[in-house]
């Protein structure tokens, strides 16, 4: 009995494994459209420009459990903030860092002290330039 129901759930999953990677044949159009057809292709050297703003939208399963950087757990937080904020340092896919907001860092002799020089024109989302104290 026990070698019958062995034998039964492997060729069950043998024929799920076949069926699963069966494909079917590729399907192609007989006569594609053609300009005659009202269909105007763009030419491959003008830049399309939209009418409108374009609005991108991201999804993911989660939510954020915060929308403040400095309480944030959960990794759709951080996938959030790498949208919108803008960090003092960016990571390269090396797995270096190169300053992204400023122009250059001085740190000082003990190592406990860094000094940012922050890029001109640095700007917040509403267009306001970020002011700094000199």
């Amino acid at each position: 009995m026990k070698v019958r129901y062995t034998l039964l759930v492997l060729l069950t999953t043998l024929a799920l494994l076949l069926s699963a990677c069966g494909g079917g044949a590729p399907t192609q159009v007989s006569n594609p459209p053609t300009a005659e057809d009202g269909l105007q292709q763009p030419a491959a050297t003008e830049p399309v420009t939209p009418k409108e703003p374009v609005i991108m939208r991201v999804g993911w399963a989660g939510s954020p459990d915060t929308l403040n950087p400095g309480a944030a757990v959960l990794a759709e937080s951080y996938t959030l903030f790498g949208l919108v904020l803008d960090t003092m340092y960016q990571l390269q896919l090396d797995g270096s860092f190169k300053l992204s907001l400023a122009e250059s860092v001085n740190v000082s002799d003990d190592g406990l002290v860094y000094t940012y020089k922050i890029r001109d024109g640095v700007k917040f989302h509403d267009g306001q330039t970020l002011l700094l104290k000199t």
